[in-house]
């Protein structure tokens, strides 16, 4: 490869790091991608391929209402089809972050920085504060 080559390769690696037109996270590189939407059959496929098996049944509740009107997940009414949809990306999302939640309980824990009892207490607050921002 000659010195010209050289510098034509670090030309094309500087123009790679600029932003996109358009990047909403105004990170080099990254490529948002577009929503994928799934029904609540698709949903408990894609769970079950992470291993995680749910009924018909345990799906549709995840979507159910409570009485101040929120989901569990954040479920939504597609307005061209009337059918509950769930983005694909929150919907892992909401798995990963409760395991992330429980490791980081289960290490404090382990270290002895607090009891079971507080623990268990942070967790039930940060998972009512994510669902009261979901809201």
């Amino acid at each position: 490869m000659t010195e010209a080559d050289w510098e034509d390769t670090e030309r094309q690696e500087h123009r790679d790091d600029r932003l996109p037109k358009g990047s909403p996270s105004g990170k080099p590189g990254f490529v948002s991608q577009r929503p994928h939407y799934l029904d609540l059959e698709e949903a408990r496929q894609v769970l079950a391929e992470l291993n995680i098996h749910l009924t018909p049944r345990q799906i549709k509740r995840s979507s159910d209402m409570d009485a101040k009107g929120n989901r569990k997940l954040p479920w939504f009414i597609d307005p061209i089809e009337g059918r509950l949809k769930i983005e694909r990306q929150a919907l892992l999302s909401a798995y990963f972050n409760r395991q992330v939640e429980a490791e980081r309980n289960c290490e404090l824990y382990l270290r002895g920085e607090v009891s079971q009892e507080h623990a268990d207490r942070r967790l039930r607050k940060r998972l009512h504060e994510n669902e009261r921002h979901r809201s």
